[in-house]
């Protein structure tokens, strides 16, 4: 399991966007063998019905205009 875990924090693009907690990817392939096991265990608590964190869940919006020369 983390093996699985690791491969799908390794085939996020490293600095495309942070997540709600300012945290690129990059950071987790980067410490990976400091915070692996941590980010594991948490992955594993919620598979195995353990309440998901609230904060995992949060998202930014941003609205894009579509028209060609915004004001």
């Amino acid at each position: 399991m983390s093996r699985d875990v690791l491969m799908a924090f390794k085939s996020m693009v490293a600095l495309k966007a942070p997540g709600s907690d300012r945290y690129h990817a990059y950071f987790f392939q980067q410490y990976w063998m400091i915070i692996g096991n941590e980010v594991c265990g948490m992955v594993l608590d919620i598979l195995r019905g353990k309440e998901m964190p609230f904060v995992l869940n949060d998202t930014f919006l941003s609205i894009i205009p579509k028209v060609n020369n915004p004001q």
